[in-house]
């Protein structure tokens, strides 16, 4: 059984807080009758849900059970799908013939309505409680045979009938004139536009020449192979990225989209796109097939298709036809050097491409968070070290060494030797090819993350911009320079592309939300952290967030409680608290707990995140719970015990400007005015601000 609520996204997009309202209570409502009727409930997918059972006749129960429910709550009306058939359970995914069918049916449903296919309507077709009526055979997207469909009612229980009216006509039966059947197909072309443009316009959010590319399917019968298939679409994703007249979106947002029973229609309603392209890979042996299949998410226009079947040899130039046929489809200018990037072939071993394609997997995976995954990023730098040893003049390979190199360096450890490797490797790429945007992109992250040069970060970056206009990590990163740099309304002009590029990505909402609150822009904050919360509800830095949007907005401690006790239903409380390794140990998120709990409550927690030996972090928060607390006895003897740790490492380390500052700030908690100026001019001198990355 599939359930989907009827105008959720465009709720969504003029009142969030009253659409996850509705989300909840649409969850309230029906696990308890799910399970009252011995069912399942699977998952949700965005706004719909997914529930099993071991019979029909408890599905079509449960189904009209929740619609009677449904009636009396205040903007939820559903769709609901019913079929009988295989649902397989992998990788804590649901997949089968029963969850296909099903989601292709609850659109068909009219509102409030429940819509079955043959199979359901065989065993309860002889239950006088339950009233049907036939639909006819329905041609279902993806489904090769069509499927005789049913709508059902309850007839016992009073509710009101299910009538025809309103319905698309793609699901009516009728024997008109023909003039009339095309007076209905305008109307219904009309309908679907309204339900996928905004109120405001006839242009998706980010125009007509819009595309997101869906992750292609995998169909070469091994599971390792994905890496290959997710590469090929990252590649077509980078071919069209270089065509300055797209707007592309990045891959952090459709990957998300992996193995989704959404339709098409639903996927370009939530990206802000008018086209969607689809596509799968199989590789057997020296053979490779493609198929691509451009559709127009307003009227699942098929405006282009294709299917390759040739030598591996031939890769390259699939992907770049692929790109090109769709900029012709999308009446897109291709400018002559933007062709001529897109055609050029970034290696001809294909074993070495094969290894560069693995580097990228591990390069995605070790840079999803803020601070990267160690092990996944030391993989990457292995891999394309592999590729590079098989051709030396790889290019690409040169640059994302060095742009893996670089990340691993400023999130896990700062080797000198890294940071020159991490040089050269860039250097290499620049010798094989000057005018490589990936290229300049690599050499803005080290001047950023290394150097600590920011002004050439921003020229290199800028370079890099030319031949990729739509890569949302690139703008991202412009702006947190133009942050650092204290360029508030460039940066947030480019926080608000790199999010538009990258609407379903956490990391780029997030960055979003937060110079919103630094520019104490509050209401624009929570509406973003509102619509981050539907991505990731179990973030613990978005009701960090939030908590301190209460306070910092309003000074609002009632809110911000209510906050904490809201966030409760998601994540750990202790989180949410900063009681979390980074939350507290970067971002004092550890205040918000003194407004529920005493120091003596937190400190159990703050000991149980740092176990032995404890080191300054420890000292300090401690320090300034109890000092918060109105303990200043208890927050003197910590902030000693920080100095007498720091003074011991130093002595080791003089040269370590961190240790340096934080002893400085010890000494000037303490009182210790001379030893604090002291210690903290040292810190300058070895650490100057404008070389400072925090």
């Amino acid at each position: 059984m599939f359930t989907d609520i009827v105008g959720y996204t465009s709720l969504m997009s003029v009142d969030e807080q009253r659409a996850i309202a509705l989300l909840q209570r649409n969850r309230d409502l029906h696990k308890p009758i799910i399970e009252k009727h011995n069912g399942d409930w699977l998952k949700e997918i965005g706004d719909g849900t997914l529930s099993a059972f071991d019979s029909a006749v408890d599905a079509v129960n449960c189904a009209l059970e929740i619609q009677k429910t449904a009636r009396d709550v205040p903007d939820l009306v559903l769709r609901i799908g019913i079929h009988v058939g295989d649902v397989l359970f992998e990788h804590e995914d649901v997949f089968g013939d029963g969850v296909n069918v099903a989601s292709r049916l609850e659109p068909l449903a009219p509102e409030g309505g429940i819509c079955i296919s043959q199979p359901v309507y065989d065993a309860i077709k002889n239950k006088p409680e339950i009233t049907s009526q036939e639909m006819g055979a329905q041609a279902l997207k993806g489904i090769a045979e069509p499927v005789k469909t049913f709508l059902v009612s309850d007839s016992s229980s009073g509710a009101r009938p299910i009538t025809t009216t309103g319905w698309p006509a793609t699901v009516r039966r009728f024997n008109w004139l023909p003039v009339a059947g095309v007076v209905l197909t305008a109307l219904l072309v009309y309908w679907l536009a309204n339900r996928f443009f905004d109120d405001a316009g006839s242009t998706p959010r980010l125009g007509n020449r819009s595309i997101a590319v869906l992750p292609f399917t995998n169909y070469s019968g091994q599971e390792e192979d994905e890496f290959f298939s997710d590469g090929i679409t990252d590649v077509i994703l980078s071919h069209l990225s270089k065509i300055s007249d797209l707007k592309v979106i990045s891959r952090t947002s459709i990957m998300q989209y992996k193995g989704t029973r959404k339709s098409v229609r639903e996927i370009a309603r939530e990206l802000g796109v008018a086209s969607i392209l689809e596509g799968s890979v199989q590789r057997s042996g020296g053979r490779i097939r493609i198929v691509s299949l451009l559709i127009d998410a307003r009227t699942d226009e098929h405006l282009w298709a294709e299917t390759y079947d040739r030598e591996m040899a031939d890769i390259f130039a699939i992907q770049s036809e692929v790109a090109q046929q769709i900029a012709r489809a999308l009446k897109a200018k291709l400018l002559p050097e933007e062709q001529q990037r897109i055609e050029k072939r970034p290696t001809d071993n294909l074993e070495a491409y094969e290894w560069y394609l693995r580097g990228n997997d591990y390069l995605y995976k070790g840079s999803f968070d803020v601070s990267g995954r160690k092990s996944e990023l030391q993989q990457a730098i292995k891999v394309y070290q592999q590729a590079i040893e098989l051709d030396p003049g790889f290019a690409v390979a040169h640059a994302r060494l060095s742009y893996a190199m670089t990340t691993y360096y400023f999130n896990h450890e700062q080797l000198p030797d890294l940071a020159r490797q991490a040089e050269e490797a860039v250097d290499h790429a620049f010798a094989l090819d000057r005018n490589l945007p990936e290229g300049y992109l690599a050499l803005g992250y080290y001047y950023n993350l290394v150097d600590r040069d920011y002004d050439a970060a921003l020229e290199a970056f800028a370079t890099a911009q030319i031949g990729m206009q739509s890569n949302s990590a690139l703008v991202a990163e412009i702006a947190l320079v133009q942050m650092r740099q204290g360029k508030w309304d460039e940066a947030l002009d480019n926080f608000k592309q790199a999010a538009d590029l990258d609407p379903r990505s956490p990391k780029a909402n997030q960055l979003l939300a937060a110079i919103y609150l630094y520019q104490r822009e509050y209401t624009k904050a929570e509406k973003v952290l509102v619509y981050l919360l539907t991505l990731t509800p179990d973030n613990p830095s978005l009701y960090a967030m939030k908590i301190e949007l209460a306070l910092l907005s309003a000074g609002d401690i009632k809110k911000a409680r209510e906050e904490v006790r809201k966030s409760a239903t998601f994540v750990d409380p202790a989180e949410v608290l900063g009681l979390g390794g980074q939350l507290i140990n970067r971002l004092g998120y550890w205040r918000f707990g003194l407004l529920d709990k005493t120091a003596e409550d937190l400190t159990p927690a703050v000991r149980q995140i740092y176990p032995l030996p404890r080191d300054q972090l420890y000292y300090f928060t401690l320090a300034q719970i109890y000092g918060q607390d109105g303990n200043a006895g208890l927050s003197q003897a910590y902030y000693d015990s920080a100095r007498i740790w720091l003074d011991n490492r130093i002595s080791a380390n003089p040269d370590g400007w961190m240790l340096q500052a934080d002893y400085g700030l010890a000494c000037a908690f303490l009182g210790l005015e001379n030893e604090a100026l002291a210690a903290g001019n040292l810190a300058k001198k070895l650490m100057p601000i404008t070389e400072c990355h925090w």
